[in-house]
């Protein structure tokens, strides 16, 4: 069967400018072209300590570069809002309804320190790669012949557009872009905007009364609910927007579908941002958000982030497995990067052992003290995915239109170090899955 993803490994790429330090030739990382790549190992992947950018994925080379780059993730099912996201929900909220432009005074100086207002121009972590050459030439499978012992290469499903678990990065599903489409009032409308308690308390009579509660008990439930102080989720926050059936100087709407998308968001029929995320077996990952500068006084990015959480929690009710949300790479030593660190809980990976840590107070002092650290305080600890010599033999690669085992190219033609470098980068289980292309 035809293994879902095809890659072909580039190996160390040295010497090239940091977007972090300034550095002309400080980044150094090791590199790899996906020709197809499923969600599935595009998981293990991240989890491993590689990005992509494109379909060309990188993974940095923690202890030589200049800036490390942790992974960073956060858990979408208790994430914690702090008051600098609800002043952004509750900003664009009210630009939304009354169409005022509300300047801060220190939105200059939360532009340019380590705050979520950062996020604008930092989700990509482009600073951290410079992509090299795509391949001049797509592999041909049509005519790859299949060697005898590729018949026991382990069964996978293929890589399908259609089926979200095989979602090539490559081959964007069709109609998979997601629209944050924002239209104007009619005109007319002369009352007031209604303040958001009063808004809410309406919302709260609706719901009752959808379920069948009128009459006295409906005025009891609403007593009840009065004058106290209720916890707000981010999805509270989120819905406060103005509603269609409400006057407004603009709408605000998003939907979200499976798959590699992009998310566009219209400020009446103007296309203000736009958001690039992966949706993944565990998360939903953020790769890239860009922005008109016009708009820097509604902090899309940040905006962005928390619709971004608050979709994550609502594929969880679908698929029960994804319960995080990944900001891409955590750089401790570039202060104007911290910012991811305010969604909270969030943690970071180890780039020895693999394992997740919370980026707690432990971890920072860690980090003030070394750029580069081990995380993981067990010394005995261990890459449980580190490939043996005989995980080695697994290896499945593609070789003069064949598919053979690394096992059948020793014989052959001796050891590739190529091939046994790359299986130690993946993990022995996207080694043993994916299709690593030999010239």
């Amino acid at each position: 069967m035809m293994p879902s993803s095809m890659v072909e490994f580039y190996g160390k790429h040295s010497n090239y400018a940091c977007g972090y330090c300034s550095q002309k030739s400080s980044c150094h990382s090791d590199g790899m072209w996906a020709h197809r790549l499923s969600c599935e190992d595009y998981q293990d992947l991240i989890d491993r300590g590689w990005r992509r950018s494109g379909c060309y994925c990188y993974k940095p080379i923690m202890d030589v570069t200049c800036c490390p780059a942790y992974t960073i993730k956060c858990n979408a099912l208790q994430f914690q809002m702090n008051k600098s996201h609800k002043k952004v929900i509750k900003r664009l909220n009210k630009f939304l309804r009354d169409g005022f432009k509300e300047v801060h005074e220190n939105q200059a100086a939360q532009s340019t320190e380590a705050g979520a207002d950062t996020t604008e121009y930092d989700r990509s972590d482009t600073g951290m790669v410079e992509v090299p050459r795509a391949p001049s030439k797509r592999p041909d499978l049509e005519c790859f012949e299949e060697a005898p012992v590729a018949q026991n290469a382990p069964d996978r499903t293929s890589c399908s557009p259609d089926e979200p678990d095989g979602q090539c990065l490559n081959k964007p599903q069709s109609g998979s872009s997601s629209n944050v489409s924002n239209h104007s009032s009619g005109s007319g409308a002369t009352n007031p905007p209604k303040k958001a308690k009063l808004l809410r308390i309406e919302r709260k009579r609706e719901k009752l009364q959808k379920k069948g509660v009128s009459g006295d008990d409906l005025e009891r439930l609403m007593k009840q609910t009065k004058g106290q102080n209720v916890v707000k989720s981010l999805e509270d926050f989120l819905s406060e927007a103005p509603r269609d059936d409400e006057p407004a100087a603009h709408r605000l709407k998003a939907a979200g579908v499976m798959g590699s998308f992009h998310q566009q968001y219209w400020l009446d029929d103007r296309l203000i941002a736009v958001g690039v995320i992966d949706v993944l077996p565990y998360c939903v990952s953020a790769v890239y958000f860009f922005y008109d500068p016009e708009f820097h006084f509604l902090s899309l990015g940040t905006y962005a982030s928390m619709r971004e959480l608050a979709f994550a929690r609502t594929m969880n009710r679908q698929l029960p497995s994804l319960t995080n949300y990944y900001m891409g790479f955590y750089i401790h030593s570039c202060p104007k990067m911290r910012y991811k660190g305010n969604l909270q809980p969030s943690y970071l990976l180890c780039p020895e052992v693999y394992s997740w840590h919370s980026l707690d107070a432990t971890v920072k002092s860690k980090l003030d003290a070394s750029k580069y650290s081990r995380l993981n305080n067990d010394a005995g600890a261990q890459d449980v995915n580190r490939p043996t010599e005989q995980d080695l033999f697994d290896v499945l690669l593609l070789r003069d239109r064949k598919f053979i085992r690394y096992s059948q190219c020793l014989q052959a033609n001796g050891a590739l170090a190529e091939v046994e470098t790359y299986a130690r980068l993946v993990g022995k289980q996207c080694a043993k899955r994916m299709l690593l292309v030999i010239a």
